[in-house]
Parts: structure tokens; C-alpha cells; sequence
């Protein structure tokens, strides 16, 4: 009873050990910025590997009946032990909660287990932190189909993953004035890009409540690989793409010079993004800013 009692918030002991990785990490961090890189990194290491004993002590108790409500349990909010590991970037303890899973029959049903307040996957939370190594765990383990499901299925914003990797690299990029942090920003693009690949096709072609594909957002971030990335022709089948490459190339009614590479004619050139592209743009970003705060 002890180790599947839930707390106040819903939270059970699953629950608290992959916020203390976070924490550790974090802590790790801020902790001495005269520590090597080398030395954090180990430190983390450790604090995961601190993690993944707990883990497995808590799910394989002699004669304990309760890993699978340990490892189902969901709060408040609807998080599961891995929508909080997903989003803090913990890999090996994602590995370790979908390997108990699997064990028990159910690694698919707990990744496509949604947040109850936003509709949120896992693999959505790995997306908005920019955690491209979860993101290939998660789909790796859940095998190519329930993969393709979860990078394909939308949260209450009608976001499927890839879009929360582009539109907080863009808010990231028109926060710091193009100066964004090099390290992060590269995360948010690798996991930009894995989605892409995962996505394929069905994914270029979503569009969001705000009619934003992912190629409007990517040519918001003003990277000309990324830009490219969603320009693949190889995999674009439907017409409205095609309406996707019109609106974001500007030349219909005007439009903003200056914002950096665009997509026209499936080619990708300096231009500009038309008015009514930058005007959802602007929604996006203070969609991303507003959600921000929500753990």
C-alpha cells in the first residue's frame, strides 16, 4: 500500500523518482559553472542511474502486485512516471518504465496514454523540451506502428509532436532576437528533424487550428535545412501543401521584408512571409509563451 499510495496531487513514488532525476540535473547545472562538461555530464549519469534502480526496485518487489499501477498511475493532470521522464529528458529512465511495460504487456498502451488537461503524449513533452534522443526511444519501443501513431497524434491544440519542437525554436529565435543558445537550439532541431522523418508525409501535411503547417513554422525559424526538410517533394502529395508554400512565400498582398529564408515554388530564397502568415505566427508564439509554465 505504501508504494502505490498515491499523494495529494496524484503523484506516486514513479512519480517523484523521475522528478528527482530532473531535479538532480538541474541541480547538477546550476551547481558550479567551473565544472567541466565532462564532470556534469557524469554527474547526471550518475543521478540517472540512481533513477533506473529505484525504478526497478519499486516495479519488481517480491510478490508486490502493484508495477502496473505504479507504472499506469497517472496524477491530477493525467502524467504518467514517463510523460514527466519524456519531458525531462531523462533516456535511460524512459528505457527503464517502457522496458517494466513491455514486460507487463503494456509499453503501447502507456505510450498512447494522453494528459488528461491538454491531450498531451509523451512524445509531445519530449517534443516542446527539445529531447530528440527520447523521441527515438519512444518510438523505437513502441515499434513502427504505435511510432507512427504517437508522432501523429494531435494534443487539444490539434499539435501533433513536431509542431511543439518548430514553434518553441521559433519563440526561442524571436526571444533572444535570432541569438538563441546554440546547444538548445540544435536540440529543438534534431528533434524537429527526427519527427519529420518519422511523420513522413501525413505529418508534413497536418495543419493546425490556426491553418499553420509545419512548413510555415520551420521557415519562421529562418534555418534553411529545416525549411528544406519540409520541402522534401518527394513525399508531399496533397494540393493543400501547395497553398502552404503560397501563403509562407509571401507576394499576396504585400507581405514583410527581411524575415529571413521562405519557401516559394518549392525552392527556399531570401523573401518575405506574407502579413497573414506572421499574424498566426504571432498566436503560435504566444500559445507556446502562455503554455510554458504548464509542467
Amino acid at each position: 500500500e505504501v508504494v502505490r499510495a498515491p499523494d495529494k496531487d496524484g503523484w506516486t513514488p514513479l512519480h517523484w523518482v523521475a522528478d528527482s532525476a530532473d531535479g538532480a540535473a538541474t541541480f547538477v547545472e546550476s551547481d558550479n559553472a567551473a565544472n567541466s562538461e565532462s564532470e556534469m555530464e557524469g554527474r547526471k549519469k550518475e543521478g540517472s542511474g540512481v533513477a533506473v534502480k529505484i525504478t526497478k526496485f519499486l516495479c519488481q518487489l517480491p510478490g508486490s502486485p502493484d508495477a502496473e499501477h505504479i507504472l499506469f498511475g497517472s496524477d491530477r493532470l493525467g502524467r504518467t512516471a514517463l510523460h514527466l521522464a519524456a519531458r525531462f529528458g531523462s533516456h535511460d529512465l524512459v528505457v527503464e518504465i517502457l522496458q517494466q511495460a513491455c514486460a507487463l504487456g503494456g509499453a503501447e498502451r502507456l505510450l498512447e496514454m494522453p494528459r488528461s488537461d491538454n491531450k498531451m503524449l509523451a512524445m509531445h513533452g519530449a517534443a516542446r523540451m527539445g529531447r530528440p534522443k527520447v523521441i527515438e526511444k519512444l518510438y523505437e519501443m513502441g515499434g513502427a506502428a504505435v511510432g507512427s501513431r504517437t508522432v501523429l497524434t494531435p494534443d487539444e491544440m490539434g499539435w501533433i509532436p513536431a509542431f511543439w519542437a518548430l514553434a518553441t525554436l521559433q519563440d526561442e529565435h524571436a526571444a533572444s532576437g535570432g541569438a538563441a543558445k546554440k546547444g538548445a537550439s540544435l536540440d529543438y532541431k534534431n528533434a524537429a528533424l527526427k519527427l519529420r522523418k518519422y511523420g513522413g508525409a501525413k505529418g508534413v501535411d497536418w495543419v493546425d487550428k490556426y491553418g499553420l503547417t509545419l512548413l510555415h513554422l520551420a521557415c519562421a525559424t529562418d534555418d534553411q535545412e529545416l525549411v528544406t526538410c519540409f520541402l522534401d517533394s518527394h513525399d508531399l502529395v496533397s494540393p493543400g501543401h501547395d497553398k502552404a508554400h503560397a501563403v509562407a512565400g509571401g507576394g499576396r498582398g504585400g507581405g514583410r521584408e527581411g524575415r529571413g529564408v521562405v519557401a516559394t515554388d518549392g525552392a527556399v530564397q531570401d523573401g518575405a512571409v506574407s502579413d497573414e502568415v506572421m499574424e498566426r505566427l504571432a498566436r503560435v508564439t504566444t500559445e507556446v509563451q502562455d503554455r510554458k509554465s504548464v509542467v
